[in-house]
């Protein structure tokens, strides 16, 4: 995730805890926060899919 610069500067720190669903392709759907920061800025970046590392798109398939 890309920190918020302001949050870097102000020395703000927190642990935002999200649950998301990776696609065959690697895209992320249904981010949802479980646990938030306390800080929102923490928190809407960590929403975003877009701050996310690249995820690779050749995940086992689930077991049948």
């Amino acid at each position: 995730m890309v920190y918020p610069e302001k949050a870097r500067r102000m020395g703000i720190t927190g642990t935002t805890i999200c649950e998301f669903t990776i696609m065959k392709n690697g895209n992320i759907k249904e981010l949802h926060l479980k646990e938030t920061s306390g800080y929102a800025s923490l928190d809407e970046a960590a929403r975003k899919p877009s701050n996310m590392p690249a995820l690779s798109p050749n995940l086992p398939s689930p077991p049948e």
